[in-house]
């Protein structure tokens, strides 16, 4: 569609124009604005994330080094648990010998009250059936051997164990220290394996009536299994948070804690269903890689939910158990759900501010660019009459000087610095007896009628104008006509008027 310029468009167009701008600036700021609000909201969530996922794992790493300093602690006291047993078992035996020996010394002769020391302590058991008492002389002779009685009465200083160990020398060593008491390991036949040997610490005292070295002693496995029993035990009651527990694994994959499932303990993961079978051994190749952080999904007991977990894994060489200390990942959704809450009220709040400021922004833009179109469009009003004013008077100006120039009595011609003529009257045309078509459009010059005699002093008269030494000058020359008498000539006086001069050397 065309637009006609004129006094009525012209302002209407200004003022849509400007109207379209103020809008398009105001929306763009906005929308830049909205943008840089999000991408600020998405970066806060972001951050809340990462805080929540590191309060989640420091949590975690919190865990998992109370569970392994307990862990360590226990092992290592395994050593001291089991000297003290058996030290005070010993002790028991020593009141039993003492109170037989003193009963029985003055009565009876010393072959009869050892018998009864020996049979005293023969059934004696303990630490579920597997402990006893053993007596030794020191000269290497069986006294009391419960386990294997027909060894008693012989002497064997040679017995090693399968590591080459003198056994019956290392409780005679032990017997013969100053305070005559010590401990002896060494390795023996296990009661689970008869033709396997362990390792066993035991603890002798020497009864020096008799120099006899009485003596027990247990296998220092059977002690970590209790001390494993007493941490799966105190690590089983380990809770932390809402969801928080501690799981065990040993090297082959067995379930020794589970608390979520507890009726599984004992059982290898590849007995648990789908979900938890991959979660378990995932849990299991991050332990053999050192340990670390794992995402995995869980199951409820029944397998009607399932939910995400973190768990932190560690490996606990000495026993060769994988320790996992893990937690819901909703554990801390409640924090998470109020910052989120929090950052979606000030998101909110931003966002009601910035639309009043783009309200308040577009308005007074829009009232400014109106007011300023007004204002502009009474200018250009005034302008263009202005204009259309000073038109008409030239028009009027213009009609004034044609009629002058048409109908002048006297001939009159508008000349170019070239000397071709521009305008020329018809008395001008009449005078020379050309018509005004073969002056004007087939480039006839002054130089062309005028006679050869004056044209000196006319061209001389031209370029004085030209140089600008004067702006009009009066001169006699002849004109050479084109009709009636051709060879003729006419004296002409012709005087060029001042605006004529300026219009041609202008």
């Amino acid at each position: 569609m065309d637009i006609v310029a004129n006094e009525q468009s012209i302002p209407r167009l200004h003022l849509v124009g400007t109207l379209v701008i103020v809008i398009t600036l105001t929306l763009s700021l906005g929308a830049f604005f909205l943008w840089r609000s999000n991408a600020e909201q998405h970066a806060s969530l972001e951050r809340i994330a990462e805080s929540v996922n590191a309060l989640q794992e420091s949590r975690l790493r919190s865990e998992m080094e109370a569970a392994s300093s307990y862990i360590e602690f226990t092992r290592q006291r395994t050593q001291d648990v089991l000297r003290r047993s058996i030290r005070d078992q010993v002790d028991t035996a020593m009141q039993i010998t003492q109170s037989i020996y003193q009963r029985e010394i003055t009565s009876k002769p010393a072959n009869e009250v050892k018998r009864s020391i020996v049979e005293a302590l023969r059934n004696v058991r303990f630490y579920e059936g597997r402990g006893y008492y053993f007596i030794d002389d020191l000269n290497g002779k069986f006294i009391l051997l419960p386990t294997a009685p027909q060894f008693e009465g012989k002497t064997n200083l040679d017995n090693r164990d399968d590591r080459g160990h003198f056994i019956m020398r290392g409780l005679i060593e032990a017997a013969q220290k100053p305070d005559g008491e010590g401990y002896s390991s060494y390795r023996w036949y296990t009661p689970d394996k008869p033709k396997l040997m362990d390792d066993k610490l035991a603890y002798v005292r020497l009864f020096k009536p008799f120099n006899w070295l009485i003596g027990t002693g247990d296998y220092t496995y059977k002690w970590e299994q209790m001390q494993k029993l007493e941490a799966i035990s105190r690590l089983r009651s380990q809770r932390f948070g809402m969801s928080g527990y501690i799981g065990v694994m040993d090297a082959d994959g067995r379930m020794l804690l589970t608390p979520s499932d507890p009726d599984k303990e004992g059982s290898y993961y590849q007995d648990f269903g789908a979900v938890k079978r991959s979660a378990l051994e995932r849990i299991k190749e991050t332990a053999a890689l050192g340990g670390g952080i794992v995402h995995y999904q869980w199951t409820s007991s029944d397998g009607t939910q399932k939910y995400a977990k973190t768990a932190l894994v560690r490996s606990v060489n000495t026993w060769g158990w994988t320790l996992i200390v893990t937690i819901k990942d909703d554990e801390l959704q409640g924090a998470l759900n109020q910052e989120l809450s929090h950052l979606s009220d000030s998101a909110n709040q931003h966002l009601g501010q910035l639309m009043v400021a783009m309200l308040i922004a577009l308005t007074a833009g829009l009232t400014a660019s109106y007011a300023f179109a007004k204002w502009s469009g009474t200018l250009f009003v005034k302008f263009h009459s202005e204009m259309a004013e000073k038109s008409r008077v030239i028009e009027e100006s213009e009609s004034l000087f044609r009629a002058v120039f048409n109908n002048a009595a006297v001939g009159i011609a508008q000349v170019s610095p070239a000397g071709t003529f521009l305008q020329i009257n018809q008395y001008f045309c009449n005078l020379l007896g050309y018509t005004r078509d073969e002056i004007l459009n087939q480039g006839v010059g002054f130089q062309h009628i005028t006679l050869d005699e004056d044209l000196a002093a006319d061209q001389q008269q031209v370029a004085r104008m030209l140089a600008g030494d004067s702006n009009h000058y009066q001169v006699e020359k002849r004109y050479i006509q084109s009709r009636a008498n051709r060879f003729g000539s006419v004296c002409l006086r012709i005087c060029f008027a001042m605006l004529a001069v300026r219009q041609c050397i202008l």
